[in-house]
This record gives structure tokens, sequence and C-alpha cells, in this order.
């Protein structure tokens, strides 16, 4: 019988239960990815009233993000994750309802406040039931976000095409994935549980950490996996939320047709995401990143300078595969930071990364209003190119011993350093 599964007998259960939570996230993100180029329509904003209002998804989300951190530390990450996944929901339900820019403004900072609240603790639910596996699975749970984004851009964009308003598209997704999130966050890891091995047996870390550890500047080896979060995310962002409008205004689809650029780019996330962890035992973690930041440089490029929407569609394939294995191998990274440790280390990183997330659509916005949207996506391929020339930095040269009570994750390879 496995170790985990003897001591704790949920174990296998929490797995499932996080699987669902981030399928639930990333069909949510899917859904509003697909219905933005109707909103903005039907509110009629400009590329920089639509920048404004994606600012104010970031202003949320950094409300949210380090009192998620506090939250984690206090109530442990299944509580904050179902308080995140509430406020997601609930603002997705109204996000397509207001007429208003400033309405839709702030329905737009709640949804930002949900998702980084839910971001953070769902991740650092995730690296606690990895631990408890001894073995990478975090790029599985990061293939499920892809997968509930295919299935959220795919199912808006039909429901769409049926005719059928926004304003009703939006709710009926939700209901169904308050279902999925409700039977995750019932089966999750409780903060109570601890590991204690049988004798003779590897060390077990515990759910929660128990030592808890304020907030503060990170060190350089974690300041430089936050960085390369922050570049690899901003890409992810933009393709959320640009890839349909790109798609829409410089290639002249229509809008249900349109999603099926965010589609491509998640089942491209997905098929990668579920070979990732083979990929990094192979490659090593910076030769993945250093060849994930080529594709999708590549594939950004591609999709620009072709006027043609299977190229672009091509282009957001090649975009998908570029991104899919970075978050779980910096996430990781983060992990093993010897200052702040497994918990704090991964929330930095995670509120480092979505900061990147949700900075980079109001930012294309901008820039597309001074070069044109093209241009301004063109961005992404020059971060990615700066996430693949530094990827040396996701390894910390001098890591501290692990304590003898705890169980490491496994360590990042050196290949290629």
């Amino acid at each position: 019988m496995d170790i985990e599964q003897k001591l704790v007998p949920n174990t296998n259960s929490a797995r499932w239960g996080t699987l669902a939570v981030f399928f639930a996230d990333g069909a949510a993100f899917g859904a509003w990815a697909a219905a933005i180029p109707v909103i903005k329509a039907n509110v009629n904003l400009t590329h920089e009233q639509l920048s404004l209002v994606l600012l104010c998804l970031i202003l949320g989300s950094l409300v949210t993000m380090p009192l998620t951190g506090t939250g984690i530390a206090r109530y442990g990450s299944r509580f904050t994750t179902v308080v995140g996944i509430i406020l997601y929901l609930c603002a997705l339900t109204v996000v397509a309802l207001p007429s208003e820019i400033w309405v839709l403004a702030l329905c737009a900072a709640a949804f930002g406040g949900g998702k980084g609240a839910l971001d953070v603790s769902i991740n650092a639910h995730a690296v606690e039931v990895q631990r408890h596996f001894q073995k990478p699975i975090l790029a599985t749970f990061q293939a499920l976000w892809s997968v509930g984004g295919l299935v959220g851009s795919l199912l808006c964009g039909f429901l769409l095409s049926q005719s059928m308003p926004v304003q009703a598209v939006l709710p009926t997704i939700v209901f169904m994935l308050a279902l999925v999130g409700f039977f995750g966050w019932r089966v999750m890891l409780p903060a109570s549980v601890t590991l204690v091995p049988e004798p003779g047996a590897a060390a077990i870390a515990t759910t929660e950490q128990p030592k808890r550890r304020p907030f503060r500047i990170p060190g350089p080896f974690l300041a430089k996996v936050c960085l390369l979060c922050f570049l690899t995310l901003f890409g992810e962002g933009v393709m959320a939320d640009w890839s349909s409008v790109f798609l829409h205004e410089e290639r002249g689809l229509t809008p249900a047709t349109a999603a099926m650029g965010f589609a491509a780019y998640s089942i491209a996330m997905a098929l990668a995401r579920f070979c990732g962890d083979a990929i990094h035992a192979r490659l090593g973690s910076i030769a993945t990143l250093r060849y994930s930041g080529i594709s999708a440089a590549f594939g950004m490029l591609l999709a620009i300078a072709v006027d043609n929407s299977i190229a672009s569609i091509i282009g957001f394939l090649f975009v998908g595969f570029g991104l899919a294995n970075t978050v779980p191998i910096l996430f990781a990274a983060a992990a093993r930071d010897p200052e702040m440790g497994a918990g704090p280390g991964t929330a930095t990183a995670a509120m480092a990364g979505y900061i990147g997330f949700l900075a980079g659509p109001p930012g294309i916005g901008f820039l597309a209003s001074v070069f044109g949207l093209p241009a301004a996506m063109a961005t992404v391929a020059l971060f990615a190119a700066g996430f693949s020339a530094f990827a040396h930095f996701a390894v910390d040269p001098t890591p501290k011993p692990t304590s003898p009570t705890t169980l490491p994750l496994p360590p990042l390879s050196l290949q290629e350093k």
C-alpha cells in the first residue's frame, strides 16, 4: 500500500479535487476570454477603454493576493481557495451585465480579485499535494487549467453562436463550474493533516507548514524566479484577453469564430502540460525553459507577421506549446527557495507571475493605441525571448540543506547550466 494512502486515505481524492479546481479556474477564464469581444462591442469600448477595464482586473488582484498569502498562513489554502472561487464565479456571473464602463470596471476589479485569490491559494495547495506524492505532478494541475480554458472558451463560443446573449451565457457556465468547484473543495487536503512516516520510511512534509513567516522582500534567487514568472505569465495574460480580439479585428473573424484562437492556444497548452513532467525530466529545467521561450517567440511572430487567420491560429499553437511548461518549473523552483520556504516562496512567485498575467492585457491595449495591435502583441515575443535567455535564473546555485523531518521536492536539473 502506498505510504501516503496508508497514512492519509484522502490524498488521492485531494489530488482529484485540486485538479477539479484548476479546471474550474481555467474554464471561467476561458469563458471570459471568449466573451471579451462581445462585451467590448456591447459597451462600445475603444482599445484604451478596454485597457482601463483590464487594468481594474490588476488592481483587484493586487488587493487580494497579499491578503490571500496572509489567509493561507492563518487559515490554510483550502479555506482561501473556496473564498477565492466564490468571488471569482460571482463576478463572472455579472461582468457582462453593465452598459456603462465604470460599472464594468468595478465588476472587472471583483473578477480580478477573485482570480488573484484563487490562483495564489490553489497553486499553494497544489505544491502541498505534490509534496505528499513525492514526485513532480504540478504540470498536470496546470494542464487541467488549460483544458478548462479550452472547454470554457469553446462552450462560450458555441453558446454565442446559437444567438444566446452573453448576459445569459456566462451565468450558465458559472452554474456548471460552481458544481465542479464544490466537488473539488470538498475533497482537498484539510489544513490539519500532518503526515508522520513509519519507522524507516521517507519523511513526508505536513500539508500546511506549521512555521508561519511574515511576508518580506524575496532574496536574490526568489527575485530572479519572480522575474521569470512575470515574463512568462505576461504572455499568458495577453493570449487570454487579446487573442480573440486580434482574430476578430485584425483577421476579420466573427466573435464566435475568433474564440477558436484561444481554444487552439489552450489545446497546445494542455497537450504540452500533460507531457510536461516527462519533458522536464528528460531535458532539465533550463533547457525546457529555453526551448519554451523560443517556441513562444516564434509562434507570436508568425501570428502577427503573416496576414492570414490560419497562420495566426498556428502561431497561437506554438505560443501555447512554448508557455505551457514554464509555470510548473518556476513554481517548483520557488518552493525550493532556501530563505522563505515552500509555502511563502510559492505564494510570492505566484503573486509576481499573476501580476504579469493581469498587467499584460492593459499594457498591450495601451501600446495598441499608439503602435497598433500587431506591433503591441510583439511584446509577447520579446518577453518570451527574455525568459529563454535568462532560464538559468531558475536554478539556485547554493541551496541550503533540507530538514530531515520534511520531504524535499525533487531537485531541479542542472543540465545545460
